[in-house]
């Protein structure tokens, strides 16, 4: 909602609900205007089958007062109208010299010391928006209010300049321009947005050291809701002119709604070698150069939101699975995966050197990926000096498949200026 007083607009996120079956919910109505100030309805439910007596400052929205604070330490107020069914004293209020709406006083108790709740019902309630009392002189600025202060699991009132809901300041890759990323129908680039933009995904810093993290925070200060699966994440890697997709190759599929004022706030953990379980979408086996993380959040006009960044680190360089074994037999070698023996369909994928044209070009980044396992524990030992002829790599079927693209006959990679051909015998 826009307020009319300032160029300002709110709206709120998130709910309330307790391990005995409470549960409040909350809409902006209206913005503040000359007339009344910002408010919005609260819905409190008891689900259970039985009525309830409780403390009320358990709903958040009827403690004595609902105040929240943001992480630049500002607050803001949640004052009970006239209508409100359970408020007891209704809090004065006014407007300052500027036009902001404030709450007058803070010394009365709003509301009753215990509440009773019928069992499977629920009632309506209207609260205003207040800034604190004149004399402490903060107005309600931009920022993301916490109800409770500090929580992680109440709600939150999000405020942001109307004209101005997108990132401030300027980005490292403001004067690139790259290619779509693989699939995607329209682009949002983060460093294509502007302080007017509305929908746009941020990274916390442009520039990683390895091992590092980079935070992103996908935001939505539009008044439309973008769907999209929460799960689906991917970093690609730019490499002349092209963009590479590294990782992930598979996700789960589920759908959520990204409603106004809301965002999606995600880790990417990166390493050099094998990555680290920790709590955080993990990448390894990342050399240096320029990358691209990607989310799939959009509105009825699909975009892709993705934010570049660079990543400071040497080439990857790969050998083998450690697990995997390897016997030479002149000049062909067999390798034989971990997976290969206890394999109720077992498999043998040939690599071969060719002159063929490739179907497509892999990067040392992707190798040690699910999908590639059969050229990660091939292509690394064959050399610019080697003559070998041709790798055998055992494994199972569902392994060659996932290489071979489910073909049924070869694929034909190019990688590190070679080009090779890979077959498979399912037996």
């Amino acid at each position: 909602m826009d307020f009319d007083t300032v160029p300002l607009s709110a709206t709120a996120v998130g709910e309330v609900q307790t391990t005995d079956g409470l549960a409040v919910e909350m809409d902006m109505i209206s913005g503040a205007t000359v007339d009344s100030p910002a408010t919005l309805t609260v819905v409190v439910k008891n689900r259970l089958s039985y009525k309830q007596t409780i403390r009320p400052y358990r709903l958040v929205v009827m403690d004595n007062p609902p105040v929240g604070w943001s992480v630049e330490q500002n607050t803001i107020y949640l004052a009970p109208t006239e209508d409100h069914p359970f408020v007891e004293t209704v809090p004065e209020y006014e407007r300052d010299d500027e036009g902001r709406w404030r709450v007058a006083t803070l010394a009365e108790d709003w509301f009753p010391k215990t509440l009773t709740l019928p069992p499977e019902r629920a009632f309506t309630a209207e609260y205003y928006v207040f800034a604190p009392p004149v004399r402490d002189k903060s107005p309600v600025e931009p920022g993301r209010y916490q109800f409770p202060p500090g929580s992680y699991t109440g709600f939150e009132l999000v405020v942001w300049p109307t004209d101005e809901p997108g990132p401030q300041g300027r980005s490292q890759f403001e004067d690139v321009n790259p290619p779509y990323l693989v699939g995607a129908e329209r682009m949002a680039w983060f460093h294509n947005a502007s302080p007017g933009t509305t929908r746009y995904v941020q990274p916390a810093t442009e520039t990683v050291e390895l091992p590092g993290t980079i935070k992103f925070e996908l935001r939505n200060r539009s008044a439309e809701p973008m769907l999209g699966n929460p799960r689906y994440w991917r970093v690609h890697k730019l490499v002349e002119g092209e963009w590479f997709p590294i990782a992930p190759w598979q996700w789960p599929q589920p759908a959520t709604v990204l409603g106004p004022g809301e965002r999606d706030q995600s880790t990417l953990a990166l390493f050099h070698g094998e990555p680290i379980d920790i709590e955080a979408r993990t990448v390894g086996y990342i050399g240096g150069g320029t990358y691209a993380y990607e989310l799939r959040f959009s509105t009825e006009e699909p975009r892709t939101h993705a934010a570049m960044f660079e990543v400071e680190a040497p080439d990857v360089t790969l050998d083998i699975e450690e697990r995997a074994t390897v016997t030479e037999d002149g000049l062909t070698t067999v390798v034989t995966m971990p997976n290969h023996a206890d394999a109720s369909r077992p498999a043998t994928a040939v690599v071969t050197p060719t002159d063929e044209t490739p179907d497509k070009r892999l990067l040392p980044e992707q190798l040690p990926r699910r999908r590639f396992r059969v050229l990660w524990n091939s292509l690394p030992l064959f050399t610019a000096k080697d003559s070998r002829e041709e790798i055998y790599v055992r494994t199972d079927q569902a392994t060659v498949r996932e290489v071979l693209d489910d073909a049924d006959d070869e694929s034909v990679f190019e990688y590190r200026n070679m080009t090779y051909r890979v077959t498979a015998s399912m037996t």
